[in-house]
């Protein structure tokens, strides 16, 4: 059964891995018609990210979160997938790119995909997201002119012009906008050099002014005798890199973290200013960390936390390590580990030899540290979850260590007398296999390596690591000749062919009932049975009772009792049973994701039989009053399938209204039996559409809200024209925190930093009622979303330490 249980799984894990856009590919695609200078207001849709787009001007590495590689290219905060199911999955990025251009996207936080088109310009003609349409027309000079927005909840459209002026260097842009009542809305902007300058809205004239540094980029904003913007944006650029990077070192300079406040923090000073955007993570002894992921290199500056008050000292941070996101600072007496530049806290350390297995409890992770030695001071670190597992060999004490999800287990539960066919030991727990200690025998003395989980591997009560000098000459089996067993004692065996012994079989077990012994050679199963009652030192004929894609069924007193595969008898959790017709069980083996149509009873003489296993998971019965539809083991419910006969007497399965599955000669088949279904190639017969989006009747004023030039004030007053609508329907507290709750749910499929600035613009005597009715992931990412802002406005990082 070997090479079944192979061939399955190499099948799996090649459609698991469709192709990763690499980097250096993602930095050829082609770029849209982007000129901010001139065309300010044009859709940019996927390429929000580019220098372009920001316009930023320079050598830019990194600016506010942002990173950018030498040419320019964004380099993006998660890896990009092509594969939209597997993006979703792991939580990463999905492009679909056509003719050099991204025209579906999902972003790795968003719910939806977002979709756009382009003309022969390479400008953006058309956008679509979950609520919205957009179209988009251009002027000679590829200026846009009109947006059409068509909402496709409340099904209206929305129209804006644009017309445009030049006095001098600035860009003058009258906007004209109707709503679904035909109301018109006039207003202007103002760009100059591709920045707003001035702006007309419904909260009157708005005048913005600008600091720039020495490449031409602005650091800060003001809205002129307004409101000043207190967050300046930090702008690094290569030749600061270089600069780091040939001197070893980067100078620092303490400022208030709040400004105002007593405690100041150690912060990167390039050109007289300070970079708030690599956060200073603090090390042993009062030494501060700078971390640049650009090229994953750490520096550290020592004494720099001496005086938490001190507002005034400078010095700089030499350069410490380079080539891993991960380290372990040890000075002999202290430890402090870094994930990519942010100092862990709440760990636990657990040494085994020279290496450590540090544990994260709050993030739920862990790390191994190899060979750590307080003379290198820097260790690098591996990353692991939570429910990995360690182990450790001490050959010369002939003992061993377990770390099982960050705890030393109850040894009295454990055992380790079974080994993989590569003769790796498997440890029991509770009498289940959980772990493969692979490289067990071959590792270093007192080291820590990762476990592997046990996934059903064939087992065998012999190592084969430290053969004997007889078994290592012993003949290999040959499947063209029968075997013989020897019983040397109780437990231990040789094996025969031709009078010659042969090596160890993959596998040996006693079954389940404790009366016979089973073992595998190649694509082939065997027993003897009787085990208690074989003689020793005599040999006796094994039988086959398996071959190649079959399972060992096994039958007691003539009822099917125990399934095996691999040497392996199966437990409840390996597959799915489902009583069908003519005394039969459909077996979905849950683990190599296969079907086996056995019978349920046998003759009292029977005890085993190999049943096949088919690809196929899909099962149709056929009875007297119409079907019963199987999939994966399972009866499907009728209401979540249709079926049909056509014209020629074949069935038609179509789940999702899709076409799924067909039966050739439906008609023309005995009623009480099974049959195998196969995949439908064909096309659907009818078509379906639903919306399972979480709805809300203020999602469109919230979004309206959020485009107007000054959103956050129009966004208060959307709020409170909600909580006026509201009251006046009588809601009263918990009705009204479960309206803000679902208008969040609505926000969060669109964008997260939508819900975002809703919870943060909340009025917040409903924030703690709201969240209640929250999920825990939504709750979760509130918390770090706004542990990010607080970063913004302060510089200072969640994980530094007490003095």
């Amino acid at each position: 059964m070997k090479k079944l249980v192979l061939v399955c799984l190499c099948l799996a894990f090649a459609k698991a891995l469709p192709a990763q856009i690499p980097q250096e590919e993602l930095a050829k695609i082609k770029k849209p018609f982007i000129d901010m200078v001139n065309a300010p207001l044009n859709q940019v849709g996927p390429y929000s990210f580019t220098k372009e787009a920001n316009n930023f001007k320079g050598d830019v590495f990194q600016a506010g979160f942002r990173n950018y590689d030498r040419n320019g290219n964004y380099i993006h905060e998660k890896e990009v997938l092509a594969d939209l199911e597997r993006a979703k999955k792991e939580n990463k990025t999905y492009f679909k790119i056509e003719n050099g251009l991204i025209t579906e996207r999902k972003i790795y936080y968003a719910t939806d995909i977002d979709l756009f088109a382009y003309d022969d310009k390479d400008r953006i003609t058309y956008y679509e997201n979950e609520f919205w349409k957009y179209k988009y027309e251009y002027d000679s000079k590829s200026r846009v002119i009109k947006e059409t927005a068509f909402n496709k909840e409340d099904r209206y459209d929305k129209v804006t012009k644009y017309k445009y002026s030049t006095v001098g260097d600035l860009l003058r842009v009258d906007i004209s906008t109707t709503d679904q009542e035909e109301k018109e809305y006039d207003y202007y902007k103002i760009f100059k050099n591709g920045l707003l300058v001035e702006n007309l809205s419904g909260m009157g004239v708005i005048k913005w002014t600008y600091e720039f540094d020495h490449k031409g980029n602005y650091i800060s904003k003001d809205y002129t005798g307004s409101y000043a913007d207190p967050r300046p944006i930090s702008v690094m650029y290569y030749e600061d890199l270089d600069r780091f990077n040939k001197k070893g070192k980067i100078p620092w300079k303490k400022e208030e973290i709040v400004p105002g406040s007593k405690i100041a923090a150690p912060y990167i000073y390039v050109y007289n200013k300070t970079i708030r955007n690599i956060a200073p993570g603090r090390g042993i002894g009062g030494e501060v960390i700078f971390y640049l992921d650009i090229d994953q290199s750490y520096y550290s500056g020592k004494n720099a936390y001496a005086d938490k008050f001190d507002k005034t000292s400078t010095g700089e941070a030499l350069f410490l390590h380079r080539g891993d996101k991960i380290i372990m600072l040890y000075d002999g007496r202290y430890a402090r580990l870094f994930d990519e530049g942010k100092s862990k806290k709440e760990l636990k350390y657990k040494s085994y030899g020279k290496d450590y297995l540090v544990i994260d409890t709050v993030d739920q992770k862990q790390y191994l540290v190899k060979n750590v030695d307080a003379s290198n001071y820097v260790n690098p670190a591996k990353k692991y979850v939570m429910d990995a597992s360690f182990f450790g060999h001490d050959k010369k004490g002939g003992n061993y260590i377990l770390f099982i999800n960050g705890k030393t287990p109850d040894y009295s539960r454990i055992k380790k007398d079974k080994y993989t066919e590569n003769g790796d030991p498997v440890v029991f727990y509770d009498g289940k296999p959980i772990l493969i200690l692979k490289g067990y025998f071959e590792m270093e003395e007192k080291r820590l390596m990762p476990a592997v989980p046990y996934k059903g591997e064939a087992l065998r009560a012999i190592s084969n690591k430290q053969p004997s000098s007889e078994n290592a000459i012993l003949a290999e089996y040959n499947p063209q000749l029968s075997i013989d067993v020897q019983k040397i004692k109780d437990n231990t065996y040789t094996f025969f062919q031709n009078g010659n012994q042969i090596k160890l079989p993959s596998y040996v077990i006693i079954d389940a009932s404790k009366k016979d012994v089973i073992f595998g050679y190649g694509l082939a199963d065997f027993m003897i049975a009787d085990n208690a009652g074989l003689p020793l030192n005599k040999r006796v004929r094994a039988r086959q009772i398996a071959r190649e894609n079959e399972i060992i069924t096994q039958y007691i007193n003539g009822k099917l009792t125990y399934l095996y595969n691999n040497g392996k008898a199966l437990g409840a959790e390996d597959y799915v049973l489902s009583t069908v017709a003519d005394d039969q069980y459909l077996i979905y083996l849950t683990n190599i994701k296969k079907s086996a149509l056995v019978k349920v009873t046998q003759p009292d003489d029977v005890v085993y039989k190999g049943a096949y296993t088919y690809i196929n998971n899909a099962w149709l019965e056929k009875g007297e009053n119409g079907i019963y539809f199987y999939n994966n083991g399972t009866l499907v419910k009728g209401a979540d399938y249709k079926w049909k006969r056509d014209n020629d007497g074949n069935a038609h399965i179509y789940m999702n209204n899709q076409p799924a599955y067909f039966l050739s000669g439906y008609n023309d088949k005995p009623v009480n039996q099974v049959y195998k279904l196969e995949p439908h190639s064909g096309q659907s017969i009818e078509k379906m559409s639903s919306s399972n989006a979480i709805k809300s009747e203020f999602t469109n004023q919230f979004l309206a809200a959020q485009k107007e030039s000054w959103p956050a004030k129009a966004t208060k007053k959307m709020l409170a024209e909600m909580e006026s609508t509201m009251t006046q329907k009588g809601l009263d507290f918990t009705q009204k925190s479960q309206k803000y709750a679902d208008l969040f749910n609505a926000l969060y499929l669109i964008d997260k930093e939508y819900a975002f600035e809703l919870m943060m613009n909340m009025n917040n005597t409903y924030v703690q009622k709201t969240q209640s009715f929250l999920t825990q992931e939504k709750r979760t990412f509130i918390r770090a979303r706004a542990k990010k802002e607080l970063q913004k406005y302060s510089g200072a990082h969640s994980n530094a330490t007490k003095k």
